[in-house]
């Protein structure tokens, strides 16, 4: 007998706080909301304005895609000479190609918070394990468009990120509390501290805009 399909969560709600970080937070998830980029997520505040739900199809899915576009305002940030030089490039298997972009860095307050070193948003090889049906595509390449071969890591389908890499969690009910709203869910994780984005890998989910 095969093992069961989980069905994604639909729900999660968060309690309003006076703590500053947890408002700065929840605040920044509903303007996500009502900017209108996230049709599959909507929100509503309790009669008692005590807390706010979230609804999707997938809530889970739908939070971690606003988490990593707020990240990328922060952590992703291509200046004036990047764009010019336009000199990083992954490898697109699906459709066979190279894409080029902008090499990006991290800028302000999130400089002074990040610990972690720049992750593939998709996938990426060594360059010294690296296929030679690849690697003589990515001299070719290179040699085309008079660019630096990579040094240590090679991206595929998509480029990296400096965006903390958030930990696995799981918010179906359960009996592992989480440090921010209380509530119990199947998986949660402890951050370093109880900032939101401190703390690189181990970062909370809550993430706001400074």
């Amino acid at each position: 007998m095969g093992k069961k399909k989980s069905v994604p969560a639909t729900s999660i709600s968060f309690p309003v706080s006076s703590d500053p970080f947890r408002v700065a937070g929840l605040a920044t998830l509903i303007a996500e909301c009502d900017s209108g980029k996230y049709p599959d997520i909507s929100y509503q505040v309790s009669e008692e304005a005590s807390e706010v739900v979230f609804t999707s199809p997938d809530v889970h899915k739908a939070l971690m895609e606003i988490y990593n576009a707020i990240g990328e305002e922060y952590f992703d940030v291509s200046g004036r000479n990047a764009v010019a030089k336009n000199e990083g490039f992954y490898y697109d298997r699906k459709s066979d190609r190279f894409v080029r972009y902008p090499k990006v860095n991290t800028v302000g307050y999130a400089a002074l918070i990040r610990d972690s070193r720049p992750i593939a948003k998709a996938d990426s090889v060594k360059m010294d394990k690296m296929p030679p049906e690849l690697m003589a595509k990515v001299k070719e390449f290179t040699t085309r468009e008079n660019l630096p071969i990579p040094k240590n890591t090679f991206y595929l389908d998509d480029r990296n990120t400096c965006v903390p890499a958030m930990e696995d969690f799981n918010i179906d009910p359960g009996n592992s509390p989480c440090i921010f709203c209380g509530r119990s869910f199947k998986k949660t994780y402890e951050t370093k501290c109880s900032s939101p984005l401190l703390g690189g890998s181990s970062a909370g989910l809550l993430l706001y805009r400074v």
